[in-house]
């Protein structure tokens, strides 16, 4: 899974963008940071620690147990960033991938709703359209067992 994620006030911040690759925020680029953004950076970097954290804790979860990994992933905010970074493409990610392992259409469902609105904002982001069709493909692959 790839995702990157926006920077909050991506407006000012254009360039930037934090590169999300196989559960860690992997680099970031602070292109124009003046002397006097210091807290920003520093928020920056609090918010990719506690990204980093988040996203080792679901994804060791999704190959234990992928139901609380749906669950704590569902309890994740999508549109208040934490330390400046949106856990959004993490969310979608993880209800994606551990839906399907749980065999949780709904939650896959959820994941593709998600990419779809990153992807609205950032059409030029490859990851998001990567996992849009992952999401995709796989919501079709799950099988409703009837009870007898």
């Amino acid at each position: 899974m790839i995702v990157q994620l926006p920077l909050l006030g991506h407006e000012a911040w254009s360039a930037e963008r934090l590169v999300y690759s196989c559960g860690e925020l992997r680099s970031v680029h602070y292109c124009g940071l003046t002397q006097g953004s210091i807290g920003i950076k520093k928020q920056y970097l609090a918010g990719i620690a506690a990204f980093n954290q988040k996203a080792a804790r679901l994804h060791a979860l999704m190959d234990q147990d992928p139901a609380q990994a749906v669950m704590e992933a569902r309890a994740l905010s999508s549109d208040a960033p934490v330390g400046g970074v949106l856990f959004t493409g993490l969310k979608a990610g993880v209800l994606v991938d551990a839906g399907s392992a749980a065999n949780d259409k709904q939650a896959i469902e959820d994941g593709i709703a998600l990419f779809r609105g990153l992807l609205a904002k950032h059409p030029e982001e490859g990851g998001a359209h990567y996992n849009l069709g992952n999401g995709l493909g796989r919501v079709n692959t799950i099988h409703v067992v009837l009870p007898r």
